[in-house]
């Protein structure tokens, strides 16, 4: 009957995190880089801090899971982890060929690029979290093995958290990445 209970609990513990993406828009308009320009600042979205730049990704990592009880303690039963991630960039929808197109180009890829490596530390956080999660270890009782979980958890978000804001100090918020407009 153990075995079976521990297969079980493997089992229901082995998936991988569930990754949530979205991809979301902000319009700007207009005919020079100077207005293109204001029409960013104007729009920029917040960063989960609450300050502005000309794109973002926010993520979140969530885990919910279920405790098995038995007579040497409680050992977890399920573990369910879920990435959120939403990047938000400006789109310019009615702009004309030229060299502003070009450079807006360039500028706008040089942005996607920054992001998608915020999307990688946000799939690496996790990755990790589900990983060290699953592994867990029994405890003498569920609410200390809840509060070991959690805070396994939540140790391992800082870290990436803070990887995270690292990346964009060290970046220029993906300025040195070619992220600047004009």
């Amino acid at each position: 009957m153990v075995a079976v209970l521990i297969m079980l609990a493997t089992g229901l513990v082995a998936q991988t995190p569930t990754v949530e993406e979205r991809v979301e828009y902000y319009d700007v308009a207009g005919s020079s880089e100077d207005e293109l320009r204001a029409a960013i600042d104007k729009q920029r979205p917040k960063d989960r801090a609450g300050e502005r730049h000309d794109a973002v990704t926010n993520w979140d990592v969530q885990w919910k899971y279920r405790y098995v009880t038995a007579a040497n303690g409680c050992s977890l039963g399920s573990l369910a982890t879920t990435l959120e991630v939403v990047t938000i960039v400006p789109r310019w929808p009615n702009r004309q060929s030229g060299a502003l197109t070009e450079r807006w180009d360039k500028y706008v890829a040089a942005l996607k690029a920054h992001e998608r490596e915020h999307m990688e530390i946000a799939l690496r956080a996790a990755q990790a979290i589900h990983k060290r999660l699953s592994s867990h270890k029994a405890a003498p009782t569920c609410p200390l093995l809840k509060e070991s979980i959690d805070s396994t958890g939540q140790a391992l978000l800082d870290q990436f958290r803070s990887e995270d804001t690292d990346y964009d100090r060290r970046t220029q918020h993906g300025a040195l990445q070619g992220a600047r407009f004009p």
